[in-house]
């Protein structure tokens, strides 16, 4: 499933609900399982480039998927 099966578009091919960025970063790390968490939590690029650890472990409770995501997120800086 792509990023547009998952937030749907507008008319003007703007995303509704979810910010590009953010699903496609996601999809690009093979962590999509992720993606619906952080649409219902309204992240969008500007407050994924803010994430912190403690944030982080909120949205990605589990440790497999945390690790995986901190290692990926740790090499956009």
């Amino acid at each position: 499933m792509d990023c547009e099966d998952q937030h749907g578009t507008s008319n003007n091919n703007k995303p509704r609900s979810m910010d590009d960025f953010v699903c496609d970063t996601l999809t690009q790390w093979q962590l999509t399982d992720l993606i619906d968490r952080f649409k219902d939590e309204g992240i969008d690029e500007e407050s994924f480039l803010l994430l912190d650890e403690g944030t982080i472990s909120q949205l990605i409770p589990k440790a497999g998927p945390r690790l995986k995501f901190l290692n990926k997120f740790r090499g956009l800086g």
